[in-house]
């Protein structure tokens, strides 16, 4: 792009008249011209040059966040300065933003933290063991990467496969994260899990001859391994997601909407309920309802977003945004008086929680405080 077409896009931008792929391609220059440009910027200058650029616009801000980089040359900043999200972590501060309700304790964000229930009842902390395998009383081989966050287990192959009885009752294994937990688990078929804060699969101590089955609570994005003697099934709560090796993200989490999100290839659905079926393709996004299921296109890598490390909210309402980000901070929320507003939104997910209330505050419009000694969350209004 040159000069003069991102100078046209910004104004395009700033006054709302970028299509959406329009909007993708100046940020995609954005980004790319950032990596090179040194960071002198700081909170307060660049607040200040935002309100400037937000004073000269008539029309009210919508409570809109976008990702951009503030790495630029401070004109650039102003222009884009009506964009209200950026990587916080990527700022050079000279000084410390301060409001009303500065918070003196940072609140972390999760991390790697998982607990592994072997089928005896054996529960292995792995946040707490070291890196390296063990050899549990069945013969199975568990080796774990605590720098990496990832767990392999594999089958046993003593000779307990040739009892029949060992061979046929169902015994599972289960590994479950906490709130602000995270965990990678590859299946002895090869299948790589990562769960994400909050879940839990369950999955058995060796796959059945004609089928590959695990139980999912909470959310997880599965790469599965392809054997076509040998399909997968994910069941949770009121579904069954069979295939035969893909790529897909299910969010299960009690009292919230079943969604399955389809990066590559095809799954099949089943409503237990209904015992309707779907087929889901790339790019789709189903919602489980009492009779099937509701189907709409969306971004896979947008919906998949926390696998890499970020929170991505289009047009999300506040309350789901909320919810993945009390999960990740392991804090309550007060959901009782949440304005009804969307939020659009890109956010790392290693900042401090006390920074993501920042963001909201002074790039959404949206203020809330900490109480319960940095444990619950409470809107407090603009």
């Amino acid at each position: 792009m040159t000069e003069k077409e991102a100078k046209d896009l910004i104004t395009r931008f700033t006054e709302g008249n970028c299509t959406p792929d329009e909007a993708a391609r100046l940020k995609s220059w954005y980004n790319n011209t950032a990596r090179t440009a040194r960071v002198d910027t700081t909170m307060e200058e660049l607040i200040e040059k935002k309100q400037q650029t937000r004073n000269s616009f008539p029309a009210p801000i919508q409570r809109r966040i976008y990702p951009i980089y503030i790495k630029y040359a401070a004109a650039v900043v102003a222009v884009l300065g009506i964009s209200s999200i950026f990587y916080i972590n990527t700022l050079n501060h000279k000084k410390h933003l301060t409001s009303n309700h500065t918070i003196t304790n940072s609140i972390m964000p999760g991390g790697n933290n998982a607990i592994l229930t072997l089928a005896n009842g054996t529960k292995i902390n792995l946040k707490d063991v070291r890196s390296g395998s063990v050899t549990t009383a069945s013969g199975a081989l568990i080796t774990i990467d605590t720098s990496n966050g990832i767990v392999i287990y594999k089958s046993s192959k003593t000779s307990m496969d040739n009892n029949h009885a060992a061979r046929t009752e169902k015994i599972y294994n289960t590994i479950s994260t906490p709130n602000g937990g995270q965990y990678q688990l590859i299946l002895p078929d090869g299948t790589r899990v990562f769960l994400n804060a909050s879940s839990s699969l369950q999955f058995p101590t060796r796959f059945a001859a004609h089928l590959r089955s695990v139980n999912l609570v909470g959310e997880a994005y599965f790469e599965v391994a392809k054997n076509t003697k040998q399909p997968f099934q994910v069941t949770t709560k009121g579904q069954l997601l069979t295939v035969l090796g893909t790529h897909f993200n299910i969010s299960a989490y009690p009292n919230e909407a079943i969604k399955t999100t389809l990066s590559q290839g095809s799954v099949q659905l089943q409503n237990t309920s209904s015992l309707k079926k779907r087929l889901l393709k790339p790019e789709q996004q189903s919602i489980l309802t009492r009779t099937g299921f509701d189907l709409k296109n969306v971004n896979s890598e947008n919906e998949m977003a926390w696998k890499r490390g970020l929170f991505f909210f289009r047009q999300t309402p506040l309350k789901e945004a909320l919810q993945q980000i009390s999960r990740w901070y392991n804090v309550e929320v007060d959901y009782s008086n949440l304005p009804d507003v969307p939020l659009d939104a890109e956010l790392t997910r290693d900042l401090t929680l006390n920074k993501i209330i920042e963001i909201l505050d002074v790039n959404a419009e949206l203020k809330f405080k900490l109480t319960n000694n940095g444990r619950r969350l409470v809107y407090i209004g603009k």
